[in-house]
């Protein structure tokens, strides 16, 4: 599997969390008994990141969501947002440049009609001030 790929992973991980109050651990469980997916470590790490530091994030979506509420965004959004703060924030080997581009990409692909664009300048946002502040 390739990176994007398992980033895609993590996006549908991440996404279903959304929806109840497993953990990572269960996530990954059920995604391997269930539906007999073969867990690739790096969506597995970002899941667990994601979901270790989730409070943190959705403080910087909250804050980086003009005219919005978090809770006003789709839950397609929320995740994908997830992923992107995380890997800027956490992972130090992926560009930012490429995070916000492979999220675009997702939203694209599952979120609503011109949410990607959202997306795109959230996450643009964020990436100037965490450059300026280094969080």
């Amino acid at each position: 599997m390739n990176r994007r790929q398992a980033r895609e992973q993590a996006f549908k991980f991440v996404f279903e969390s959304e929806f109840g109050n497993n953990n990572a651990e269960d996530i990954i469980e059920i995604a391997r008994s269930c539906r007999e997916e073969e867990i690739d470590d790096f969506s597995k790490n970002i899941l667990i990141g994601v979901k270790e530091k989730e409070s943190a994030i959705e403080e910087y979506i909250e804050k980086n969501v003009t005219g919005w509420k978090k809770e006003r965004l789709s839950k397609v959004a929320t995740s994908i947002l997830k992923i992107a703060i995380y890997e800027i924030m956490y992972i130090e080997d992926i560009p930012e440049n490429v995070s916000i581009n492979e999220a675009v990409e997702l939203a694209k692909k599952y979120g609503e009609k011109d949410e990607f664009s959202y997306i795109n300048g959230v996450l643009g946002a964020f990436a100037r001030d965490f450059k300026k502040c280094n969080f």
